[in-house]
């Protein structure tokens, strides 16, 4: 020991410090870098002066992960706990922690930040994060009565977020950020239940009809209806996106695959697909709920109808499989279709159902998130495989668009956004609809009714 320092107790051991963690100040999500206070980085520095003290040999440096975790936007939402591990490139664990409740390391909002030791001699590291708890103004939320744990399997089982290829860097904190997205339980006066994406309301099922859609002779056959709805809220706009969808029919002779393109189908009947399949129908559009005697909140469904020949599909067993997501801003379209965010946790729904059994049998009400497993909702997480990552070709943009309202004498104009520019319409059709261009560099402004419209 340095002689400078007679008094300073013994060092703890290396073990106990790789669990030493100092929390962070609560700091907005915003912030470039967390807020420590000088109070909290004079005890992290006396730490490791403790720890050059030892009979060990740690690196000379100070190492750390800066780990911080998103707030929830769940209403109502007063409390989110937490359980943290980093682990080694070796898969050892360097250290966890649990339950980190978000009002002591955070708000009340689920935000959470924490700062903890890494392995400097460990190469990269993971850091896992699971959701053990939510508490809302009512008291603790159960899952998945309440919400749907994203951490949580359906069978019960923990499946952690793990974020990946994390340098442990001397001298520094690496900061490393969880953003989820909890799908929560509400009833919105359609279908029987309906979970949250990012402030919109969705609700999906899937049932089949014994008469319904016309065959060719004119006469009702049977059908399944995969129904998909959302809602955003008075005056927001909600984008829906679909995948294909998949029917696959099996028996002793192999497997058939019918695939219907979602994306190029307009509304109404799109005629048969191949022998299994002698109609299908697409049904889409906007409908207004009255929220609780509030401001109407608007509905956005998109529905499908599969007529099935039965006949053809004797003795075989279907399944019809798709995918389904939703957004309040466009997501990005890339060559495997619409990219969902991964940086994080956020949800979307899985149709696995069969349709049609080996005896001829149809489905019957299988609603969203029973225990049938039919319809689910899942989550995309940070790594979850190529391969099970939902495949949205399909785009529809539902609500009522950003627009910006101005009036004339000749009546009320609405100046929307579009693609490249933006478009002129009126509600009563005194004024023509006209869409403009905008110059390389513009953007259409905060407000518009005038010169100075874009910026």
């Amino acid at each position: 020991m340095d002689a400078r320092h007679p008094t300073l107790p013994a060092a703890p051991a290396l073990a106990d410090l790789a669990a030493t963690a100092v929390p962070l100040e609560t700091h907005s999500r915003t912030t470039s870098m967390p807020y420590v206070s000088p109070r909290r980085a004079l005890a992290a520095l006396a730490t490791a002066t403790l720890a050059a003290c030892s009979g060990a040999t740690p690196s000379t440096q100070p190492n750390g992960l800066a780990i911080e975790v998103a707030p929830l936007d769940l209403p109502g939402l007063v409390e989110a706990t937490y359980q943290l591990t980093v682990k080694n490139a070796g898969g050892e664990t360097v250290w966890t922690k649990g339950p980190l409740a978000s009002t002591t390391y955070g708000n009340g909002q689920g935000a959470l930040s924490y700062i903890g030791t890494c392995d400097a001699d460990g190469g990269l590291h993971t850091v896992e994060l699971v959701l053990l708890s939510l508490t809302d103004t009512t008291g603790p939320m159960l899952s998945p009565r309440d919400y749907v744990n994203p951490t949580v399997a359906p069978s019960g089982a923990v499946t952690p977020i793990v974020i990946r290829d994390v340098p442990c860097t001397e001298n520094a904190d690496t900061r490393v950020t969880f953003d989820l997205t909890i799908m929560r339980a509400a009833r919105q006066g359609f279908f029987d239940f309906a979970v949250t994406f990012d402030d919109i309301f969705c609700s999906a099922k899937l049932d089949c009809r014994p008469e319904l859609l016309h065959d060719a002779q004119g006469n009702r056959g049977p059908t399944a209806v995969l129904a998909f709805a959302c809602t955003a809220g008075q005056g927001e706009s909600t984008e829906l996106y679909l995948s294909d969808l998949v029917l696959r029919c099996t028996d002793a002779n192999g497997t058939t695959t019918t695939t219907l393109p979602v994306a190029s189908a307009e509304p109404g009947q799109q005629g048969p697909q191949g022998p299994s399949i002698y109609q299908w129908a697409v049904y889409q559009g906007r409908e207004f709920l009255d929220a609780d005697g509030n401001s109407p909140l608007e509905k956005c469904y998109w529905n499908h109808a599969l007529g099935l020949d039965v006949a053809t599909l004797a003795n075989k067993s279907c399944t019809l499989t798709a995918s389904g997501a939703a957004s309040e801003t466009p997501l990005v379209l890339g060559p495997g279709g619409y990219a969902l965010p991964q940086d994080g946790a956020y949800p979307f729904i899985r149709w696995n159902a069969e349709v049609l059994t080996t005896s001829g049998t149809l489905c019957q009400n299988l609603a969203l998130n029973t225990s049938n497993g039919a319809v689910q909702t899942e989550y995309v997480l940070h790594d979850t495989a190529a391969g099970d990552l939902p495949r949205l070709t399909a785009h529809m943009s539902c609500g009522t668009p950003t627009g910006l309202a101005c009036a004339t004498a000749l009546g009320p104009i609405t100046v929307s956004a579009s693609t490249d520019g933006f478009t002129l319409a009126s509600a009563d059709g005194s004024v023509a609809t006209r869409a403009f261009t905008l110059p390389e560099g513009y953007t259409l402004g905060a407000s518009c009714c005038a010169p100075g419209c874009c910026q």
